[in-house]
């Protein structure tokens, strides 16, 4: 991964680049990526000739900048993932690109090693590990749909491929290929348009390096679980000028529910081709496919007297619905990026990217109306097949640094944002059901019949920020995006243009230490109506949010990076209401305290340390039954503890336990009952040699070792109870 930084005679410092997004009509998507990749490398190409050189290695001693002149610096962070839990680098947002210890907002990263010790299959294995985070509405058997600080996280926009292709998290994104995942927390609608100020997860992928890669792995659970794994990584050419990354997965999915089986298939590949001094490409492309079991999940009974009454933890193991209810649905991603180092002061970066979901079929069901002490209720199951979701992105920036009274790092970028789906309609079938002992169901006839209410956003995007430095200790931040917006279905239209500005200011106290505030103000789309909701999948209408930060980041301790941040949230508030619908009413508050320690603290120990404390409260709203009531699914107090020990005694072994605590959180926004907070336990043992002279490791793993049973998840009208205690074991091979 190659990273722009700029930098003065003595004073580095990193900046930002910029993409741009350019799409077109549903029916002409293939066709438009295409042309669209095509003439921005040509443009970009056709300019190449008055570059200055970029090289991808780090300058040697003797290279100095000219003297006086801001210059561009291109360093690497390839080998980032051999350095352990701590992370030196980001690689989301308008600091995408620059050293950790200079980005003023809260970030948590979890690197590559992390994710392997952890043996973490999905995005919520590896953010567990972030304060905050926590599952939303499902158990995560089927995806993981995610909240950050109490705010569900948008699955359409939310998620980022290399800090920029908004994914679709409507399927579990793979971990095979990914070299670390970083949540930013907060606003980041500056760099990314509409979005939630949950904040952003960014799934940053393996690429070619200078040492071959070729591994072979096959991992399990006890549930019968079996996947095989491949990884590939070749540089070739003159000076290594071409790179290939390649990943593939697959094999048959089992997990503790009963019936629980499915499959999955994973392909992905990772071209670099610098093409000259000046000029380089890259080129992801993702092909994803799960077809699972999806269990139902427990609605809400009506309040009593303004209580309402929970059944006892749902035992995960049973399967309420069908063994026929599947979730089958496939994905495919493409991203393309061009660098062109225009002279030593001025960068310029252009990037297009695709992402496409496909749910053939999905059959979601919740328990309704059901008697707590016989377990008696009615099941009522959503049919709907041919779901498809779009996005289709362009980014053009211009990055540079320049001297006017005061020396500037300048960021200017437009992109071009466009998501659509086809939203289907759904058949809906009742079931009689009972909650503890579940009868087999039959499966109904459908309906093939379909009407749509197709969705359309165009999300249109100019901004500019600015890095000033006064001194070396002191910068300032200022920056502002301009954003035409709008939403389309068969039945409503939203509209919106918006300034939002941002500003900040930054304190060095020394190389390794930094302070920093902030202030961003965001438009975010407030969300679509869940599929258990009366009006499912109806868009609401966007509301602007406001975000603060202050926080501070030190590198003091030799091997550790520790941060600590105050932050306060404004938006608007989103929920289902007592009606059962969907709806925007009021705002919410977010008062907040995070802080994370990772890295080593001592040759043989490591450690990953995060925690929150969070006060949340809903204001102004219609509905006087929510005001000053905490936001539903939302914990005042959430950490984790993971340390790992490489043993001394015996060459190659090591150990690792963790964790991980939420607290209660409110079912609904009306606060008429609260699931109980709960700790889970995990624990893993790894073994490295050699056979045969390649090197080898044998993995185990545990997950909820105590084996509790818990809710891990409210929202949305739903309770979903949490997995069993399950045992993971990993085999690998490098050649």
């Amino acid at each position: 991964m190659r990273i722009l930084r700029r930098q003065r005679p003595r004073r580095p410092s990193p900046a930002p680049r910029l993409e741009r997004f350019k799409s077109r009509g549903h029916r002409t998507m293939q066709t438009d990526f295409k042309r669209n990749s095509l003439s921005l490398s040509i443009s970009l190409a056709l300019v190449c000739m008055t570059g200055h050189a970029a090289d991808e290695a780090a300058p040697q001693p003797g290279d100095t900048p000219t003297a006086g002149k801001p210059v561009l610096q291109i360093v690497t962070v390839n080998g980032e993932k051999d350095k352990g839990l701590k992370s030196k680098y980001v690689q989301v947002g308008a600091f995408r690109d620059q050293a950790l210890i200079d980005a003023p907002f809260t970030v948590n990263i979890i690197p590559r090693v992390m994710l392997e010790a952890q043996d973490a299959q999905g995005v919520f294995d590896a953010l567990k590990n972030s304060a905050g985070v926590a599952r939303s509405q499902t158990s995560g058997s089927v995806n993981d749909s995610l909240a950050i600080r109490g705010i569900s996280v948008d699955a359409r926009t939310n998620y980022r491929l290399n800090g920029s292709l908004p994914v679709i998290n409507l399927i579990d994104l793979p971990m095979e290929n990914k070299e670390r995942v970083e949540a930013l927390k907060g606003s980041s609608a500056l760099y990314y348009g509409f979005s939630t100020p949950a904040g952003i997860i960014n799934l940053v992928t393996k690429r070619a390096t200078a040492a071959p890669v070729t591994s072979f792995s096959v991992s399990g659970n006890e549930y019968g679980q079996l996947v095989g794994a491949v990884d590939l990584g070749r540089k070739f050419g003159d000076k290594g000028k071409f790179g290939i990354r390649v990943n593939a997965a697959g094999g048959r999915l089992r997990n503790a529910i009963e019936g629980g089986n499915g499959n999955r298939t994973f392909g992905s590949v990772a071209l670099d081709w610098k093409a000259t001094e000046d000029l380089a490409f890259r080129f992801d492309a993702e092909n994803i496919h799960k077809n699972i079991v999806e269990n139902a999940g427990i609605g809400l009974l009506p309040a009593v007297k303004g209580v309402i009454a929970l059944p006892p933890v749902q035992d995960p193991t049973k399967l309420l619905s069908g063994p026929w209810s599947h979730y089958d649905a496939k994905s495919q991603n493409y991203l393309l990026r061009t660098d062109y180092t225009i002279n030593d002061a001025w960068a310029l970066t252009a990037e297009i990217g695709r992402a496409e979901t496909d749910r053939t079929r999905r059959s979601f069901g919740q328990l309704l109306n059901y008697n707590i002490a016989t377990g008696e209720g009615t099941l009522r199951t959503q049919f709907v097949h041919g779901q498809v979701y779009v996005n289709k992105n362009a980014r053009l920036e211009l990055t540079g640094r320049t001297e006017l009274l005061v020396d500037h790092e300048l960021t200017i970028g437009t992109m071009q944002n466009k998501r659509s789906q086809n939203a289907p309609n759904l058949q809906t079938v009742l079931f009689k059901q009972n909650m503890y002992e579940p009868r087999e169901l039959v499966p109904p006839p459908l309906n093939t019949d379909l009407t749509y209410n197709p969705q359309a956003i165009d999300d249109k995007g100019i901004y500019l920020f600015d890095k000033m430095r006064f001194t070396q200790a002191w910068s300032f931040l200022v920056g502002a995006r301009y954003s035409d917006y709008s939403n389309a279905t068969t039945t409503t239209t939203y509209k919106v243009k918006k300034t939002s500005p941002s500003a900040g200011l930054v304190y060095k106290v020394r190389p390794d230490t930094t302070l920093y505030a902030t202030y961003l103000e965001g438009v975010e789309e407030t969300g679509i109506a869940p599929a258990s909701t009366v009006n499912a999948f109806e868009a609401m209408p966007p509301a602007v949010s406001k975000t603060r930060e202050l926080g501070f980041r030190t590198e003091a301790f030799a091997g550790l990076m520790a941060s600590a941040a105050y932050f306060q949230i404004d938006r608007a508030s989103a929920y289902t209401n007592a009606a059962n619908r969907f709806v925007v009413d009021g705002q919410s508050h977010y008062d907040g305290l995070e802080f994370s320690l990772n890295g080593a603290i001592t040759p043989q120990l490591q450690t990953y340390i995060s925690g929150m404390l969070l006060d949340a409260e809903q204001r102004n709203a219609v509905n006087a039954n929510v005001i000053g009531k905490i936001p539903e699914n939302t914990a005042k107090r959430t950490g984790s503890v993971f340390l790992e020990y490489k043993t001394r005694f015996l060459e190659g072994l090591s150990v690792n336990a963790g964790a991980y605590y939420t607290g209660p959180r409110a079912v609904n926004n009306e606060n008429n009952a609260f699931i109980p907070g709960y700790t889970i336990y995990t624990a893993g043992v790894r073994y490295a040699t050699r056979i045969g002279g390649y090197p080898t490791s044998f993995q185990v793993n545990a997950e909820n070792l105590g084996d509790k049973r818990y809710w891990s998840a409210a929202g949305g009208a739903l309770l979903a109870s949490g997995m069993p205690r399950m045992f993971k074991a990993t085999a690998k091979i490098d050649f």
